[in-house]
């Protein structure tokens, strides 16, 4: 085999094991991208559930207030249902703001995921088209590696020659066509 075709092999298989390389990278970088969005919206969805607590909680002391000041006993039923209210309201939207922060990273690390499935699936098709390409690469080589007869006149040599190296590239006509001019020349000049 020559040194160009085993160059252009090489540089075949150097360039899918690249493509590989870099799709794997790239999917571990979104799948951890991802990840981090998650973390940060499941924080961010329980610092918001910590505000809300501490509203409920300033709602509640302003509630007593008003009601201490208005001459209401604080032990009444009016007084606990109010403040029973407040933290049932307080907890639904601690539950709600919760539950988006959840979905919220689900759907990231899902989408982390499928990015990652994708960038694997396209580094089996690359590599997959990198080894047919390869084949091809080694198929072409040979089909056009010229091939010489060692016996024969030199026309049979020169014939094996130009009918080895040219099908493939123009075509049998081609080849024919070539051919019997060449043969037409060389037998001038040799006088065959």
């Amino acid at each position: 085999m020559p040194a160009l075709p085993i160059i252009s092999v090489v540089a075949s298989v150097i360039g899918t094991a690249y493509g590989i390389y870099s799709s794997q990278k790239a999917a571990s970088e979104q799948k951890k991208l991802a990840e981090q969005q998650a973390s940060f919206q499941l924080a961010r969805g329980r610092q918001e559930a910590d505000n809300i607590r501490r509203r409920a909680e300033l709602t509640k002391k302003a509630q007593l207030a008003q009601f201490a000041g208005s001459g209401a006993s604080l032990d009444s039923g009016v007084v606990s249902d109010a403040l029973t209210n407040t933290d049932i309201l307080a907890q639904s939207d601690i539950n709600t703001v919760l539950g988006d922060a959840q979905r919220s990273a689900s759907y990231s690390i899902s989408k982390g995921n499928l990015a990652s499935s994708q960038a694997t699936s396209n580094a089996l098709g690359g590599a997959l088209s990198g080894i047919g390409s390869i084949g091809n690469s080694i198929a072409n080589t040979s089909a056009n590696t010229p091939k010489t007869e060692t016996t024969g006149s030199i026309m049979d040599r020169y014939q094996a020659t130009q009918n080895s190296y040219y099908i493939g590239q123009a075509g049998k006509s081609t080849v024919d066509s070539f051919n019997n001019t060449a043969s037409q020349n060389i037998k001038s000049i040799w006088g065959g």
